[in-house]
């Protein structure tokens, strides 16, 4: 359960490692194409017909991923309201803040995944806000919303493979050039009703981390939003958020 609980975490840590392979490629591992729309209405029916994992071992951004060839099946998570964490301790902390409920599914077939409506639990402003703001590597609190009545979930996707262990699963793509990666990775999110999230962002004072203000206008059921960080050969990270359902790639983490 472990690996679920780090879920976004893995994703958002990843493209530091990859910048070695910049200098040696140019490209992008998926295309991208915004094709999808980003509203996918109360019942999420997601079908995943290949998954991808990382390739460690190269310096071509077009080899970045290798095809995952075992057999799996999917599961889903919700996330739950943050409690204050029991201890002081960073691992105590780390395990208490994003501790996800299991949701009633049905496995449609082994690669494909229905989350029906309604969820069995719902988060308020406050909740969500906590856990959004640590999938956006954000400390500090810099969202807004029209509306805080609106209630929240988010979904966490993983796989089980043919020996019963579970796998974090993260659609995401990348592109690069020489001097910068950026890697995207999608969130599931949930709203009971219509709504704009808004961020004010902010240069940290290290000037190495750039936040860019977004507005995502999300509609009731599912939305997808996309998280984009960019890497430059100067180590200066730079955040995007926006609403848009790519034609990203499933890829298994770690």
């Amino acid at each position: 359960m472990k690996k679920i609980i780090k879920i976004f975490g893995i994703a958002v840590l990843s493209a530091v490692v990859f910048l070695g392979i910049t200098a040696c490629s140019n490209g992008s591992t998926d295309s991208g194409n915004v094709t999808n729309s980003p509203y996918l209405g109360a019942t999420l029916n997601l079908s995943v017909d290949s998954v991808w994992q990382r390739n460690y071992n190269t310096s071509k951004l077009s080899n970045a991923y290798l095809p995952y060839t075992d057999s799996f099946t999917m599961q889903a998570f919700i996330y739950q309201k943050k409690d204050p964490p029991p201890a002081s301790t960073d691992e105590d902390q780390s395990l208490y803040r994003t501790i996800p409920a299991s949701i009633a599914t049905k496995i449609k077939e082994d690669h494909n995944l229905i989350v029906p409506s309604p969820l069995p639990a719902l988060l308020d402003w406050v909740d969500f806000k906590q856990h959004f703001n640590e999938w956006n590597q954000d400390e500090t609190d810099h969202l807004f919303i029209d509306d805080d009545s609106v209630k929240f979930n988010i979904l966490a996707i993983a796989i089980l493979d043919s020996n019963n262990k579970v796998w974090s699963l993260i659609k995401e793509g990348m592109t690069g050039s020489t001097t910068s990666l950026s890697e995207e990775s999608t969130m599931f999110i949930y709203a009971d009703k219509d709504c704009t999230i808004t961020a004010t962002r902010e240069t940290l004072s290290n000037i190495t981390t750039n936040y860019e203000p977004f507005v995502l206008n999300l509609k009731a059921g599912w939305n997808t939003v996309c998280r984009k960080q960019t890497n430059t050969t100067f180590w200066v990270s730079t955040y995007e958020m926006s609403v848009k359902n790519p034609n990203y790639r499933w890829v298994k983490f770690p």
